[in-house]
């Protein structure tokens, strides 16, 4: 899960630069589909770690 959560904070942080380019574009588009498909992917990971039975904020810290 960890190296997932690695390549998942790249994408992140390449689509939050493409988002504060400040133009309109395909760029911005990418980037915000890119930044909600991340959010996505944390929300499945929690849903996942509370059906297994996880603690709260355990899914949380290895995402970060």
């Amino acid at each position: 899960m960890e190296a997932e959560a690695r390549w998942w904070r790249t994408v992140e942080a390449d689509a939050t630069a493409m988002l504060r380019e400040g133009r309109y574009g395909p760029r911005v588009v990418v980037g915000a589909v890119a930044v909600l498909s991340v959010d996505a992917w944390r929300v499945r990971a929690a849903l996942e770690s509370a059906a297994r039975g996880g603690r709260p904020g355990e899914v949380f810290n290895a995402l970060r």
